[in-house]
């Protein structure tokens, strides 16, 4: 069977909540499109309370995918030249691009998630990003954790879950795992959550882990 691919890019994962469809719990998917067997895609755009535009996906893991991180830039380690504070972790690329590399290698990528907060956000460019919070791709520490940042994580025998880290805690056998500012549903209940109005990407799991749902 082929395995097709999920990439999860410099994360930029803070989640918000204050749309009349789900504030009752609800959502449909009888009308989505579908990528492959497995993946289902949908454009929602409300008008109320306020204007939203978004696309949603809902992947089933009991199909053969995996998920692919951004690994470590070439200069990695080294001082991000436009800002001397901060170290060079990883690259900021676009998802389309991301894809278009991973399909040049032959990898049958079908989705791809701008996915984490990343430092630096000041108005002056650089291509390299820092302080991510918890970024490891395939097995390897990319950015170190920032406590009491949402997580989610793909652990070596591909069980997958959210959770928030300590600076002392074990990272044995994760495999990926990408970080975001907080959580706003948890046990079925919302969380209070910040007011920004920035577009903002959310990741979601079901309660027995199965199914992966991002906007």
């Amino acid at each position: 069977m082929k395995k097709f691919y999920i990439a999860l890019i410099l994360l930029l994962a803070v989640f918000t909540a204050s749309a009349e469809w789900w504030d009752n719990g609800v959502y449909s998917w009888k009308d989505a499109g579908k990528a492959v067997d497995g993946v289902l895609y949908d454009h929602i755009r409300q008008t109320s309370p306020r204007l939203m535009d978004l696309w949603v996906m809902r992947i089933d893991l009991n199909k053969n995918f995996g998920f692919m991180v951004s690994g470590k830039a070439e200069k990695y380690g080294e001082t991000i030249p436009t800002h001397p504070k901060l170290k060079i972790h990883t690259l900021r690329q676009r998802t389309v691009d991301f894809m278009y590399d991973a399909r040049a290698k032959d990898i049958k990528m079908v989705a791809a998630v701008n996915a984490a907060p990343w430092s630096p956000w000041d108005g002056t460019y650089s291509p390299y990003a820092s302080k991510l919070g918890l970024l490891i791709s395939d097995g390897e520490l990319i950015s170190p954790v920032l406590p009491g940042r949402a997580t989610f994580v793909v652990y070596r025998n591909g069980k997958v879950a959210l959770k928030s880290f300590g600076k002392d805690d074990s990272l044995k056998n994760i495999r990926h795992a990408i970080t975001g500012f907080g959580f706003v549903l948890k046990e079925g209940k919302v969380l209070p959550g910040g007011k920004s109005l920035a577009p903002r990407t959310g990741f979601g799991l079901s309660k027995d882990k199965i199914t992966f749902t991002g906007w």
